[in-house]
């Protein structure tokens, strides 16, 4: 057994390593990851980066600072919702919805006004009413398990779903007599405590009146049916559908896609060192390299693509391929893990930069949620449908092996964010059976499945350590 344990560790130490590209430490980069909040967002230090940046100064750290204030606090024109209603709702509803909506999953920001969280911003108004939008913040910020706050971490405590519950549903159920059966019964189970308070409380009720008085002559409400209050209601914290009302973008697919990290994206001389096709970002891999995928976020969410040039992109281009994932100081290196990682062939799909992937998969070879397949293309013609500004081959009908760097700090996984570390190692009670609804199988990566339960603690010992 000694000579066993002997092996694997030398085994371990000599065998070639993933490359890992590590900026140099020039004093330049933010404070991406600490336990002290206003400490990690650096508010008085970003705020007037982007000025100093469009002035001339364009060295590493108003770069990189400038970048950061872009990722926080710029919504680039991108359409938002009504400041009235996420205010009232985090103030009103502090049981339900919390300061910040941090009982859905969002960190209050210390920074902003009205308790509003980090990755919801003032932004551009809607009709004649002052207006919240989203920032990269929003999903891309998140607390760790050992209670720091990282940039670029996936937020997988956030759920989404119910927050457009409660901002659609709620003033609908209240303010205008909808029955309860014309509604998902999930949703209305979510906003029934909410509701009870609001019948039995006339002053709340007529501060709601008040507050959606101000919204209704400015603002036209999405139209929100039965099945798409089923659609939220089915999310999984940290994983949403991106391209779904009320997105102005609609490709008419459910298809749930699990929040991502933004540790170590591979950048140019990474992708030609190591022969990737690009970059491969998205769940479908189709987005090339940073630049187009912050482009494509301005051009979904409305922005003015003439405004927001690559020149005004490129500090948060280069900040978000600074970041890197914090260590887990919680869980020492299991050398056995490391070997049982390239013998059971993880390395395959597992290999690359970030122990990330090197091309795209069929869904069927990865056995996953087959809906994927149709994003931004439900009738199969190989063509962005819903006039998605993308590229025809921006499709590329498959999945991507993520990145595996930084996975200590997640919650969920498969694409849809459908099942726990432990789910997905079949481990416990196993798999959790398929829910029913589209977009959100829980099958598919069974590789995982098929080890002993030694091996299974082995290999996510190693993870938990990348």
């Amino acid at each position: 057994m000694r000579g066993l344990s002997v092996f694997v560790l030398c085994y371990a130490c000599s065998r070639p390593q993933t490359p890992r590209e590590v900026p140099p430490d020039t004093g330049a980069e933010p404070l991406d990851v600490g336990r002290d909040l206003r400490a990690v967002l650096q508010y008085e230090e970003t705020r007037d980066a982007c000025q100093r940046y469009e002035a001339g100064h364009k060295d590493r750290r108003t770069t990189l600072l400038c970048g950061k204030w872009l990722f926080f606090y710029e919504t680039f024109g991108s359409d938002g919702v009504p400041s009235a209603i996420p205010k009232f709702l985090v103030k009103e509803f502090p049981d339900e919805i919390g300061p910040g909506f941090s009982k859905l999953g969002m960190i209050p920001d210390p920074n902003l006004p009205d308790d509003l969280p980090v990755g919801m911003v003032p932004g551009d108004r809607v009709g004649l009413a002052s207006a919240v939008a989203f920032t990269c913040a929003s999903c891309h910020f998140a607390r760790l398990p050992d209670g720091r706050y990282a940039v670029g971490g996936a937020n997988h405590d956030y759920q989404f779903g119910k927050q457009l519950i409660a901002m659609t549903l709620l003033p609908t159920m209240a303010l205008m007599g909808g029955k309860p059966e014309d509604h998902d019964p999930d949703a209305v189970a979510f906003i029934q405590p909410m509701l009870d308070r609001i019948k039995s409380d006339p002053k709340l009720l007529g501060r709601m009146a008040l507050a959606m008085l101000k919204v209704l002559p400015a603002f036209k409400a999405p139209k929100i049916d039965r099945e798409t209050e089923r659609a939220y209601a089915s999310w999984p914290p940290g994983a949403m559908d991106f391209l779904f009302p009320p997105m102005k973008i609609d490709d008419h697919v459910h298809v749930v896609s699990k929040i991502l990290p933004l540790w170590s994206i591979p950048s140019f001389p990474v992708i030609a060192r190591e022969k990737l096709p690009h970059a491969m970002l998205g769940w479908s891999g189709g987005a090339p390299n940073v630049m187009e995928f912050v482009r494509s976020f301005v051009r979904f969410g409305g922005g003015d693509d003439k405004k927001w040039t690559e020149e005004r992109l490129q500090p948060l281009v280069d900040y978000i391929l600074s970041l890197r994932a914090p260590r887990n100081r919680e869980h020492a290196p299991v050398a056995i893990g490391t070997l049982l990682f390239r013998e059971k062939g993880c390395v395959r799909c597992h290999g690359g930069p970030g122990l990330g992937g090197e091309r795209i998969y069929k869904l069927d070879e990865i056995g996953t949620d087959g809906e994927l397949a149709r994003y931004l293309d439900p009738d199969g013609t190989g063509k962005p449908c819903c006039k998605a500004p993308l590229p025809p081959d921006a499709l590329t009908h498959g999945v991507k092996s993520p990145r595996l760097t930084g996975l200590w700090t997640e919650k969920r996984f498969l694409h849809n964010g459908s099942v726990t570390l432990e789910e997905l190692f079949c481990l416990g009670k196993g798999r959790p059976r398929p829910s029913g609804v589209k977009g959100l199988d829980t099958r598919g990566h069974d590789f995982t499945c098929r080890m002993t339960a030694f091996e299974k603690e082995a290999l996510i010992a190693f993870l938990q350590q990348q």
